[in-house]
């Protein structure tokens, strides 16, 4: 059998690594597995725009997690109008200097995914899990969830990209908090790593039906993809 070697950045602190990745020139988060990062983006994104009702060109999208900006610079290219929030200064600098660069328009703003009052009731047609959703830990989540139905337009669609399952190769189960669901780092949770079912209770429970999803293995852990949309109340 061969020996996996994980070998990973799994950072607890954005700033720090964001600032860690423009000091070395690298293109942004993964650094050497950006290019492999956005490829898989580039396909994710053909294959949405296929499904029924997905929301359109000029359909206006916000990206959580949006970090320097590449996967929103993906959804511009093809004409979708684009609003960015990570809590990186460095990433969102980054993120308006790339798109003040190439010409697209977006507005990107420094911030937490748990609370965005500067976003407006019903604003966005598309919300997008720019692979943030598995980096908040505890009530941040719910929190987070309760602002994405807040500014989701009631026909508009919600897109989660997320860690699953449990660690596959022992370098990371040992650092595995099965109870809690978290990745932990010197005593300090970092990511949350839940199984599918358990994710798709947490959509149900904030008031989203699931619409199609996507379930990729992978070497370290699995991904899926999540199609939702805001449960709309009875009069």
């Amino acid at each position: 059998m061969t020996e996996v070697v994980f070998d990973g950045r799994m950072v607890a602190d954005p700033e720090v690594e964001y600032l860690r990745l423009r000091l070395t020139n690298e293109p942004g988060w993964g650094g050497p597995n950006h290019a492999r990062r956005q490829a898989g983006w580039i396909d994710s994104i053909a294959h949405l725009r296929e499904l029924p009702d997905f929301p359109q060109p000029p359909a206006r999208l916000l990206e959580l997690g949006c970090g320097n900006g590449m996967v929103s610079a993906l959804f511009a290219a093809q004409g979708y109008r684009i609003d960015g929030i990570d809590l990186s200064a460095t990433a969102i600098s980054w993120a308006r200097e790339i798109f003040e660069k190439t010409g697209m328009e977006g507005q990107f703003r420094q911030g937490t995914v748990g609370a965005m009052p500067f976003h407006k009731n019903e604003t966005f047609d598309l919300v997008v899990d720019g692979n943030c959703f598995h980096c908040l830990l505890g009530e941040t989540r719910s929190k987070c969830l309760a602002e994405i139905h807040r500014v989701l337009r009631p026909d508009g669609v919600f897109v989660v990209s997320t860690m699953c399952g449990e660690p596959k190769i022992e370098a990371l189960r040992e650092h595995y908090d099965a109870q809690m669901r978290q990745l932990v780092d010197q005593g300090r949770p970092y990511r949350t790593l839940k199984p599918v079912d358990e994710i798709l209770d947490e959509m149900r429970a904030a008031k989203f039906e699931i619409s199609h999803h996507v379930l990729g293995e992978g070497v370290y852990w699995d991904h899926l993809v999540l199609v939702c949309r805001p449960e709309l109340c009875s009069a």
